[in-house]
């Protein structure tokens, strides 16, 4: 399958017209992938249930080429990391980890302005579920039971 099959695909299932020029667009911003590569991106896109500024989820949209290619470079950055057993943060938080200093914590809690708290980026949570073979909804319960296998391990060592 090549690119622009991919796209002409993609347009019929959001009910678009095949568009010459975006195609094109499709093929030239989509270039440095392989079909394999735009595909799984299409996949997650369309998983994508991230509201857009008119409350529409982003899935529910036709992706644009920019959208699929950010897609492919972080896929591909994730199995370097996962290839290389390294974890890269991004530029927007400190070793994978988020302060923020506004709403409430995983348990409820309000966040003190003053002390702020820390989440954890997405970038990391990639790394995790490329890690650890699952979806961002399974990570939770993935670490949990790898500490607990790490505390039974440290435990039968002592």
């Amino acid at each position: 399958m090549t690119v622009a099959q991919i796209y002409k695909t993609t347009a019929a299932a959001y009910s678009r017209p095949f568009v010459d020029d975006q195609c094109n667009a499709w093929n030239r911003g989509l270039k440095d992938f392989t079909a394999a590569e735009v595909q799984a991106a299409v996949d997650q896109w369309q998983r994508n249930t991230t509201p857009d500024f008119d409350g529409r989820t982003l899935g529910s949209k036709l992706p644009q080429p920019a959208d699929l290619r950010a897609i492919c470079q972080r896929h591909r950055e994730q199995e370097t990391q996962r290839k290389s057993g390294k974890f890269i943060p991004c530029s927007q938080c400190e070793e994978g980890w988020v302060r923020i200093f506004e709403g409430r914590t995983p348990r409820g809690n309000l966040i003190d302005p003053k002390v702020g708290a820390v989440k954890m980026c997405q970038c990391r949570i990639d790394y995790l579920c490329v890690f650890f073979h699952c979806t961002a909804e399974e990570l939770p319960e993935r670490l949990r039971k790898h500490r607990e296998g790490r505390a039974k391990q440290k435990h039968r060592n002592e």
